[in-house]
């Protein structure tokens, strides 16, 4: 497997892909300074910006798939918990850009989203490379499915294939309801050089291989990341 270093190599599977973004570096909110009413954080998170973050060696390849999910390391996205709610109709797709630099060698194996909507539903997670050419999500690197939805409270599942990280990474992670439409926390004013939210039409509850886009929101940073 190889990693490129000064950019993103991110290797699935037999292929590499590369991702790159042309904004200025995303800086994932540090504090929890929005939390709705009834807001909780991920365990071991206390809101600061220096929870530190895990390590590995990549050629070793990635680590016990039994171990539990450390929901106080956010490698990419945002686990802050936003003000504005968003709702994603069961026939959407809405997939959220995160920008990282210079990460320390690493895998994300688990991702991490803040529900506004407590139900037995499954849904579906897919984390996804960054287009250069659309400016927005591309290809499928992996997937989750979160059941039991708690709310309001963050709900963690694994992802179907550990993604190795090192240097500078752009990503999207996108929410596909199944039966029912859910809620999730994103920032409704975004300014700099934040990703805008983009949607898929006739998703029903899967992760499209490429996404596609049909449209572009004008949300940004919701609470989703992926952690060790």
């Amino acid at each position: 497997m190889n990693v490129a270093r000064g950019g993103i190599g991110i290797g699935i599977a037999a292929g590499i892909c590369a991702v790159a973004f042309a904004c200025e570096p995303f800086e994932p909110a540090s504090g929890a300074s929005h939390a709705p009413e009834g807001g909780a954080t991920p365990p071991g998170v206390d809101g600061s910006a220096d929870d530190g973050q895990t390590t590995a060696t990549l050629d070793a390849g990635p680590p016990d798939a039994t171990a539990p999910c450390e929901g106080s390391v956010a490698i990419i996205g945002n686990k802050s918990t936003e003000a504005y709610r968003d709702y994603i109709p069961e026939d959407k797709a809405e997939a959220y850009g995160y920008r990282i630099s210079g990460a320390a060698p690493t895998w994300a194996r688990c991702v991490w989203y803040f529900g506004e909507t407590a139900t037995d539903a499954p849904v579906t997670i897919g984390v996804y490379e960054h287009d250069k050419e659309t400016a927005g999500p591309g290809r499928l690197l992996s997937q989750a499915t979160l059941s039991g939805l708690k709310a309001p409270a963050w709900n963690e599942a694994k992802l179907s294939v550990p993604i190795p990280i090192e240097g500078d990474a752009t990503l999207w992670i996108a929410i596909a309801p199944t039966t029912s439409l859910v809620y999730l926390l994103t920032r409704e004013s975004c300014t700099g050089g934040e990703l805008i939210v983009r949607q898929r039409d006739n998703a029903f509850g899967t992760a499209p291989d490429p996404f596609t886009p049909t449209s572009t929101g004008t949300y940004c940073a919701a609470s989703l990341y992926l952690s060790p």
